[in-house]
């Protein structure tokens, strides 16, 4: 239906009270999405652990205002751990989650453990195989 469709066109602000939705994207130009190590300047390293990241919330859940169903975390399990990864949204209260961050840092962590654990792994083997071979010895 047509009758719902606004055409929006600015060269100031616009304000949401009930926040924005959309079928399709939303991008901002304002938005910084630079990776560029030479722009940064390194403070720590993050550290979540495999636990961290499988004790997440992840559910279902319908927005309490009517915006529909969604999936997804809570920025308060987030921002106890790392909290760059929420920020508070315009009404001053509420907490908001950058989920692409999020999944990146989750991503890495978890890789991290399961490359050292692959590399575990393959020592053990090794030595398995040599202690088989060592014990072929004694029984022949």
């Amino acid at each position: 239906d047509s009758a719902h469709y606004i055409e929006l066109d600015s060269n100031g602000y616009f304000h949401f009270s009930h926040g924005l939705y959309s079928d399709a994207f939303v991008s901002a130009l304002g938005q910084n999405t630079a990776s560029d190590v030479r722009l940064k300047r390194r403070i720590a390293d993050v550290a979540l652990t495999v636990r961290d990241v499988a004790e997440a919330p992840v559910y279902r859940f319908a927005w309490i205002n009517g915006g529909g169903i969604d999936v997804g975390s809570t920025a308060q399990y987030w921002a106890a751990r790392v909290p760059e990864l929420t920020h508070l949204l315009a009404d001053g209260i509420h907490l908001g989650l950058d989920y692409g961050k999020t999944a990146t840092l989750a991503v890495i962590c978890v890789a991290r453990k399961v490359e050292n654990h692959e590399h575990r792994i393959a020592e053990l083997e090794k030595e398995n195989e040599q202690l088989k071979q060592t014990l072929k010895k004694y029984i022949s």
